[in-house]
């Protein structure tokens, strides 16, 4: 059963790209034709162009440099004098060197970690609305089925009735 079925799609998938190649041969699609009902499916279907590939690559991109300025915070320079009241007067200055420059590069990551917690919200923000707005057509869509099926039933029960009555009229 599932083998015919998969058959039966294919079939039918055969005989439409034949019909749209038949039809672009003899010029049915106007310009620009498949390009518009391509996009406004994708855009159906939620599907996202190469922006969303961009976005998200350069929020990896802004992660790693992130990684890489937290592994620079590891690094401590050490004195290599011989001579120990030297290397520890050293030490002490190049403590407070380094406690500068550690409150400086501890601001950059925390701007840099603001930057990409933003971007995530924003790109999120975006994804979701794009889900929202889906959802929402596709309510809507459900609601207009509904009233067309309810519609159908109304009428299938009129048209049911009258048959009932034209056949009383026409038995003996």
């Amino acid at each position: 059963m599932v083998d015919d079925n998969r058959t039966r799609i294919q079939q039918i998938l055969s005989e439409v790209k034949e019909d749209v190649a038949a039809r672009r041969a003899a010029g049915s699609y106007g310009t620009g034709y498949e390009e518009s009902v391509e996009s406004g499916h994708d855009s159906e279907l939620g599907k996202t162009g190469p922006q969303r590939r961009d976005d998200l690559e350069a929020l990896m991109d802004a992660l790693t440099a992130l990684r890489a300025d937290i592994a620079r915070l590891s690094e401590i320079e050490r004195d290599t004098s011989r001579f120990a009241p030297l290397r520890y007067v050293r030490e002490l200055a190049m403590t407070r060197h380094q406690m500068i420059r550690l409150n400086r590069d501890m601001k950059e990551i925390a701007e840099a970690i603001d930057d990409v917690a933003r971007r995530i919200v924003e790109t999120e923000e975006a994804r979701s609305r794009a889900h929202e707005k889906i959802a929402q057509d596709l309510f809507d869509k459900v609601l207009e089925r509904t009233a067309v099926i309810e519609r159908i039933s109304v009428a299938y029960d009129e048209l049911e009735r009258r048959l009932n009555l034209l056949e009383k009229r026409n038995t003996p």
